[in-house]
């Protein structure tokens, strides 16, 4: 009764998948189901790599290796530290050693151990630590006993989104997205300053994951005018990549005023630009205690209200909105 078909990937005809009886093409990458199948178009005889998350839309072909018709023949599957290993025909070098972390971007060939055309024939893999053994041909010697040391293997981080947008602060939010990260350290953000690109912010990565993860700051002093963001993605080897270059041109910053009236018992705070929402303010003692909160509505770009129980001294008018601005109440 809990037996279901996941997907019928092959509706015209038998989809094969797995199509070597003689090994398991199939692997678990972070909860994610690797396989090698047959879908009528793509790889006609010997398959190709198909990712599942046990859904029939997350059901889908990861990766055309040998694109078109052709297969890839994909075979001998081993899942190590989150990366499933096989060996594959791209139609230019052979069977090779690939890898892939269950992403697009993150499925390439690892080493090309015969050049050219000729194959190395990659099989047998296991780990022992962070080194990985394997028998290939390295068309000089037959086929012997190679090794792989895994922390050399980088997998890229893909990269959903990238976005900058003006707060009404005149401030800037960074926000991007990763769909999947392998031995991902640290973002980098950095803004653009007279000829070269200068750090603002260090963000931790997520190490090694398929799930998509969400990052987001803020610079607090952007420049009037163009601003352009780049990432820089540092693995955890120290290998680095960036990101497409974004801009944003700055709207003027909304301004905010105070104006005491003469009695020196009434203020009026002015602010300048629109607001979709209403902006809470509040007055803060140098003790940082708040002695008044109050709220200037959406539709007004003004508001008064009376000092005369608020007793004689320096305070800060705070918002998120604008910037800290003092108040001077005197006797």
């Amino acid at each position: 009764g809990g037996t279901i078909m996941v997907k019928d990937i092959n509706p015209s005809g038998d989809s094969d998948v797995t199509p070597f009886g003689n090994t398991l093409n199939m692997g678990d990458v972070n909860g994610i189901v690797l396989f090698a199948a047959i879908d009528g178009s793509t790889g006609n005889t010997g398959g190709e790599l198909w990712r599942s998350d046990g859904t029939p839309g997350g059901t889908y072909l990861l990766m055309d290796i040998n694109p078109g018709t052709p297969s890839s023949f994909l075979s001998y599957f081993a899942v190590i530290n989150n990366v499933l290993y096989f060996y594959a025909n791209d139609g230019t070098n052979g069977y090779e050693l690939w890898g892939s972390n269950g992403t697009a971007a993150g499925t390439k060939m690892i080493e090309d151990l015969n050049p050219g055309s000729a194959s190395g024939s990659p099989t047998k893999m296991f780990n022992i630590g962070s080194m990985m053994y394997f028998t290939a041909d390295n068309g000089s010697t037959g086929s012997e006993l190679f090794s792989l040391d895994l922390s050399t293997v980088s997998l890229p981080v893909e990269l959903l989104d990238f976005r900058a947008d003006q707060l009404q602060n005149g401030q800037v939010q960074l926000s991007w997205a990763t769909a999947s990260e392998t031995n991902n350290d640290r973002f980098i953000v950095e803004r653009w300053e007279e000829g070269d690109f200068v750090e603002l912010h260090s963000m931790p990565g997520k190490g090694t994951t398929t799930a998509p993860s969400f990052y987001e700051t803020i610079d607090t002093s952007p420049h009037p005018g163009l601003n352009q963001y780049r990432l820089r993605q540092i693995d955890f080897d120290g290998s680095i990549s960036y990101s497409p270059i974004i801009e944003i041109t700055l709207d003027r910053a909304p301004q905010l005023t105070i104006s005491q009236h003469p009695d020196r018992q009434t203020i009026t705070i002015s602010v300048s630009g629109e607001r979709a929402y209403p902006a809470d303010m509040k007055l803060v003692n140098t003790h940082g205690q708040t002695v008044l909160t109050f709220q200037l509505p959406t539709a007004s770009n003004s508001v008064s209200f009376s000092l005369h129980e608020i007793p004689a001294g320096t305070y800060w008018l705070m918002s998120h909105e604008y910037a800290a601005t003092p108040v001077v109440v005197r006797p």
